[in-house]
Protein backbone atom coordinates (compact mmCIF):
# COMPACT_ATOMS: atom_id res chain seq x y z
CA UNK A 1 0.00 0.00 0.00
CA UNK A 2 1.20 3.21 -0.94
CA UNK A 3 1.00 6.14 1.63
CA UNK A 4 -0.89 9.46 0.50
CA UNK A 5 -1.65 12.67 2.28
CA UNK A 6 -5.04 13.28 2.36
CA UNK A 7 -6.17 16.53 0.26
CA UNK A 8 -7.64 18.39 2.52
CA UNK A 9 -6.84 17.52 5.66
CA UNK A 10 -7.94 20.10 8.01
CA UNK A 11 -11.51 19.41 7.41
CA UNK A 12 -11.99 16.58 5.81
CA UNK A 13 -13.98 13.94 6.87
CA UNK A 14 -12.75 10.12 6.06
CA UNK A 15 -14.70 7.33 4.83
CA UNK A 16 -16.35 4.81 6.99
CA UNK A 17 -13.81 2.32 7.95
CA UNK A 18 -10.57 1.47 10.27
CA UNK A 19 -7.61 3.97 8.87
CA UNK A 20 -4.17 4.59 10.43
CA UNK A 21 -3.30 8.27 10.44
CA UNK A 22 0.92 8.62 10.61
CA UNK A 23 2.40 11.83 11.23
CA UNK A 24 5.73 12.54 9.27
CA UNK A 25 6.46 15.97 9.69
CA UNK A 26 4.96 17.94 7.29
CA UNK A 27 2.63 15.16 6.00
CA UNK A 28 -0.16 13.56 7.79
CA UNK A 29 -0.28 9.84 5.59
CA UNK A 30 -3.76 7.76 5.39
CA UNK A 31 -3.58 4.15 5.38
CA UNK A 32 -7.02 2.49 5.24
CA UNK A 33 -6.65 -1.35 6.92
CA UNK A 34 -8.36 -3.44 4.23
CA UNK A 35 -6.34 -6.75 4.82
CA UNK A 36 -5.73 -8.97 7.99
CA UNK A 37 -2.83 -7.16 8.46
CA UNK A 38 -0.77 -4.34 8.29
CA UNK A 39 2.96 -4.41 8.79
CA UNK A 40 4.98 -1.09 10.14
CA UNK A 41 8.76 -0.47 10.74
CA UNK A 42 11.75 0.93 8.93
CA UNK A 43 11.88 -1.29 6.07
CA UNK A 44 10.72 -0.43 3.00
CA UNK A 45 8.40 -3.44 2.20
CA UNK A 46 6.39 -2.76 4.91
CA UNK A 47 3.00 -1.81 4.43
CA UNK A 48 3.62 1.24 6.62
CA UNK A 49 7.33 2.52 6.13
CA UNK A 50 8.69 4.64 9.43
CA UNK A 51 11.12 6.74 8.43
CA UNK A 52 12.64 6.70 12.04
CA UNK A 53 16.03 5.57 13.11
CA UNK A 54 14.46 4.26 16.57
CA UNK A 55 12.19 1.93 14.79
CA UNK A 56 13.10 -1.83 13.75
CA UNK A 57 12.84 -2.94 10.86
CA UNK A 58 9.83 -5.22 11.46
CA UNK A 59 8.29 -3.07 14.03
CA UNK A 60 4.29 -3.38 14.88
CA UNK A 61 1.39 -5.44 13.24
CA UNK A 62 -1.96 -4.28 12.84
CA UNK A 63 -4.36 -7.20 13.18
CA UNK A 64 -7.80 -7.60 12.07
CA UNK A 65 -9.86 -10.37 13.57
CA UNK A 66 -13.47 -10.81 14.26
CA UNK A 67 -14.49 -7.38 13.41
CA UNK A 68 -12.31 -6.26 15.85
CA UNK A 69 -8.58 -4.36 15.95
CA UNK A 70 -5.17 -5.12 17.61
CA UNK A 71 -1.57 -4.16 17.70
CA UNK A 72 1.08 -6.16 18.36
CA UNK A 73 5.12 -5.25 19.07
CA UNK A 74 6.87 -7.62 16.67
CA UNK A 75 9.78 -7.95 18.74
CA UNK A 76 11.20 -4.21 18.17
CA UNK A 77 14.52 -2.64 19.84
CA UNK A 78 12.67 0.34 21.83
CA UNK A 79 8.83 -1.03 22.20
CA UNK A 80 5.49 0.13 20.62
CA UNK A 81 3.46 2.55 22.45
CA UNK A 82 -0.14 2.64 22.79
CA UNK A 83 -0.93 5.51 24.26
CA UNK A 84 1.74 5.92 27.43
CA UNK A 85 1.43 2.27 27.62
CA UNK A 86 4.51 -0.32 25.92
CA UNK A 87 2.58 -2.97 24.14
CA UNK A 88 3.32 -6.42 25.42
CA UNK A 89 2.08 -9.39 23.39
CA UNK A 90 -1.47 -8.28 21.80
CA UNK A 91 -3.51 -5.33 22.65
CA UNK A 92 -6.96 -4.49 21.45
CA UNK A 93 -7.92 -1.40 19.68
CA UNK A 94 -10.50 1.26 20.67
CA UNK A 95 -12.13 3.77 18.06
CA UNK A 96 -9.45 5.97 18.31
CA UNK A 97 -5.73 5.41 19.46
CA UNK A 98 -2.57 6.71 19.63
CA UNK A 99 0.51 4.50 18.58
CA UNK A 100 4.04 5.51 18.68
CA UNK A 101 6.72 3.78 17.23
CA UNK A 102 10.27 5.90 18.22
CA UNK A 103 9.53 9.57 17.54
CA UNK A 104 6.68 8.93 14.70
CA UNK A 105 3.36 9.00 15.88
CA UNK A 106 -0.01 7.00 14.26
CA UNK A 107 -3.39 7.34 15.06
CA UNK A 108 -5.77 4.53 14.72
CA UNK A 109 -9.32 5.28 13.81
CA UNK A 110 -12.29 3.26 13.34
CA UNK A 111 -15.70 4.93 11.70
CA UNK A 112 -16.37 8.55 10.54
CA UNK A 113 -13.50 10.99 11.43
CA UNK A 114 -12.28 13.79 11.28
CA UNK A 115 -8.23 14.16 10.87
CA UNK A 116 -8.87 17.81 12.79
CA UNK A 117 -10.74 16.11 15.80
CA UNK A 118 -7.59 13.78 16.41
CA UNK A 119 -4.61 16.41 15.63
CA UNK A 120 -3.42 20.04 15.81
CA UNK A 121 -2.29 21.84 13.10
CA UNK A 122 0.05 25.20 12.18
CA UNK A 123 -1.41 28.18 10.24
CA UNK A 124 0.31 26.06 7.26
CA UNK A 125 -1.60 22.85 7.71
CA UNK A 126 1.07 20.68 9.20
CA UNK A 127 -0.04 18.27 11.46
CA UNK A 128 1.35 17.74 14.99
CA UNK A 129 0.80 15.78 17.96
CA UNK A 130 -1.56 17.11 20.43
CA UNK A 131 0.63 17.54 23.23
CA UNK A 132 2.92 19.67 21.50
CA UNK A 133 2.45 23.69 21.93
CA UNK A 134 4.56 24.43 18.58
CA UNK A 135 4.97 23.19 14.99
CA UNK A 136 8.22 20.27 14.65
CA UNK A 137 7.89 21.52 10.77
CA UNK A 138 7.83 25.57 10.69
CA UNK A 139 7.94 26.07 14.66
CA UNK A 140 4.52 28.17 14.12
CA UNK A 141 1.73 27.47 17.35
CA UNK A 142 -0.41 24.90 16.96
CA UNK A 143 -4.05 24.97 16.89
Amino acid sequence: MVPHPPEGSRSRTFPVGAHLFVNLGEELHDHVLGGARLTMGRRTDNDVFVPDTLASKLHAELVAEGGRYYLEDRGSRNGTFLGKRRVEGRVSLSQAETIRIGNTYMLFCQGDVKARDQFLFCPQGHPGDRRAKFCGSCGAPLS
